[in-house]
């Protein structure tokens, strides 16, 4: 589990510490806005295809990308 979400954190990260955890959320944001878009495309039966792609790769690799910030930035 502590690969998704940091189990320790810093007490006192400093600047750069905070840049990595403010771009991790807004990253996790953009990632739950590709997977309630692609539900959306989904469910309504936009486009399935272009639905289940916007959500396993979209939100996949926006969350992935800002855990990769966090863990580069905060050291968490």
């Amino acid at each position: 589990m502590s690969f998704f979400w940091p189990t320790t954190l810093k007490s006192d990260p400093g600047g750069i510490g905070r840049l990595g955890r403010v771009l991790h959320w807004f990253f996790a944001l953009c990632a739950c806005a590709f997977v309630v878009g692609g539900a959306y495309y989904v469910l309504s039966g936009i486009d399935t295809q272009s639905g289940m792609a916007s959500i396993v790769f979209g939100g996949g690799s926006c969350l992935m990308f800002g855990r990769a910030l966090r863990y580069i930035l905060a050291g968490e």
